[in-house]
């Protein structure tokens, strides 16, 4: 049965913050489980920035903020907003939906 997670920035200023659509903040998402959670937050928030590795035969593999547990923390949202989306769109803690939804 599917629960609100709540995501929460740890380190704000890594590098990996690039490949997110929205800035480090607290967002909640209807999941299974974090794993799920951090998936869907993932999926729906990324953004691909490709880059060429410096010997310029492959591609160099970036990793969402989202999916990275030494950057933000997946918790059970004890007490989720009236608000939440029916949907597994991910929610801004303020109750507003990212771009490109709002």
């Amino acid at each position: 049965m599917a629960a609100t997670y709540l995501l929460t920035p740890i380190d704000r200023n890594h590098e990996c913050w690039v490949h997110s659509k929205i800035a480090p903040q607290r967002v909640q998402v209807l999941a299974d489980d974090s794993r799920q959670a951090r998936r869907r937050t993932s999926g729906a928030t990324d953004c691909a920035i490709m880059a060429a590795s410096p010997d310029r035969r492959s591609l160099l593999v970036w990793h969402s903020p989202w999916e990275r547990a030494d950057v933000t923390s997946c918790e059970l949202d004890p007490s989720p907003p009236d608000t939440m989306p029916s949907e597994f769109i991910v929610c801004e803690i303020d109750g507003k939906l990212p771009a490109p939804w709002g």
